[in-house]
């Protein structure tokens, strides 16, 4: 069983965990009242799965702070993850970066969430975000404007 990673804004508003879920990390995003959003993952059959596929994490301390790194791969796919916590207009944040390299014809690239009824709020910081109202799932994809190999977005997640 690979163990959980996980990390926690300075003021413990908001942490991320990173659980093991058959081939690849899923994750959680929480608040200190109970509200949360999870990651939607793909399967194995996906090349371009709802979420990025993390199959490797691991847990540094970069400038004093802990960040987790991850990679993963999937069809012509090479994912890449950066996690840390930031303040944001004085309120904490928990910040994702995301890249993939694509060989080839690029599919949909996401970083895709289920939220409750009371959600968290997310905030592009590169990239797109979408709302499936009747779902109440979330996706944010690169801009549409990115070109070459390697897409990128970036969005903070907050109470």
């Amino acid at each position: 069983m690979i163990a959980p990673v996980s990390i926690a804004t300075p003021r413990y508003q908001l942490r991320v965990e990173f659980t093991w879920a058959v081939d690849r990390f899923s994750h959680l995003v929480i608040d200190q009242s109970g509200r949360r959003m999870s990651s939607i993952e793909g399967d194995t059959d996906q090349a371009w799965p709802p979420s990025p596929p993390i199959q490797q994490l691991s847990l540094e301390v970069i400038e004093g702070k802990p960040v987790i790194l991850g990679v993963g791969g999937a069809g012509k796919g090479h994912w890449s993850i950066s996690v840390t916590c930031v303040e944001r207009d004085g309120i904490d944040a928990i910040r994702f970066e995301l890249a993939c390299r694509c060989r080839g014809t690029i599919g949909q690239l996401a970083s895709t969430y289920q939220q409750g009824s009371t959600a968290l709020n997310i905030h592009p910081r590169q990239g797109t975000l979408c709302r499936a109202l009747e779902l109440n799932e979330y996706s944010l994809f690169p801009a549409a404007a990115a070109e070459g190999p390697t897409q990128q977005w970036s969005y903070e997640i907050t109470e």
